[in-house]
């Protein structure tokens, strides 16, 4: 006589292996997005440096990163630097309202470097934005046409400007480069247009459309054919696959 036993499978064990199903193709998503990931940043950094090798496009260089917290590509927004990269005939400054002092010019904003006045105390947090000449030469107009209402608005603040003397910035410098990313990409500023960003995502879309055309070829073919091809399974799926159905044979 022959019996066949089935043994019932557990429907929690059923339960656990979808959900580690899951798992696995999110694990499968985030190791193909970094791989995208990785192609679109080394395409961006070589677009960038085939522009020039400046300090500012270091800068953007650098900062370049993606978060997964939203799933986006960002630009640092921010990165510290050292008060010796700044140029005056490069750079506008910006000031937030981190203090009394910085309060009175962030009403002012943007502010050229040789024209910040020098006070008796620090600035705190300042951002530097790369510009054109030709601006840089309009803000020090601008500024100077205020500047008697500047002066008085500080001393009513309790601050005197100290003649010939340079401002102090012991405080957090940092260059604002998603102002740079927006600049090099459509040509503002100092820049010819550069858009590297587009070229980049284009180039991207082009290859994943081929990948995409290939998958669903899989596809089709594996339609067609009745058959599939497992590259990899779990442990714990393989018992329980192996566990499903058992057969025994008594004689």
């Amino acid at each position: 006589m022959i019996k066949i036993k089935i043994r019932k499978i557990n429907e929690d064990s059923i339960v656990k292996n979808l959900k580690g199903l899951g798992k696995a193709l999110n694990d499968i998503k985030l190791t193909i997005g970094d791989s995208i990931a990785e192609d679109l940043k080394e395409s961006l950094i070589n677009k960038i440096s085939s522009i020039g090798s400046g300090e500012w496009l270091k800068l953007y260089k650098e900062a370049i990163d993606f978060s997964y917290s939203n799933g986006r590509w960002v630009i640092t927004g921010e990165r510290e630097i050292s008060a010796d990269f700044l140029d005056a005939d490069k750079n506008l400054i910006i000031f937030g309202n981190t203090d009394a002092a910085s309060s009175v010019l962030a009403n002012y904003n943007p502010w050229p470097l040789d024209l910040i006045p020098a006070l008796s105390r620090s600035y705190s947090k300042i951002t530097v934005r790369l510009d054109s000449e030709s601006n840089i030469e309009a803000q020090r107009k601008r500024i100077l046409s205020k500047w008697p209402e500047i002066k008085r608005k500080l001393q009513e603040k309790g601050y005197n400007i100290t003649e010939y003397s340079l401002p102090k910035f012991e405080g957090k410098i940092v260059a604002d480069l998603g102002a740079l990313a927006k600049q090099l990409e459509f040509g503002l500023g100092p820049f010819q247009k550069q858009p590297v960003w587009q070229k980049t995502v284009s180039e991207l879309t082009g290859k994943l459309t081929d990948i995409t055309k290939k998958l669903n070829l899989d596809l089709e073919n594996t339609l067609k054919n009745g058959r599939s091809k497992v590259r990899e399974i779990s442990p714990e799926l393989k018992d329980m696959l192996a566990n499903a159905k058992i057969i025994k044979i008594n004689k």
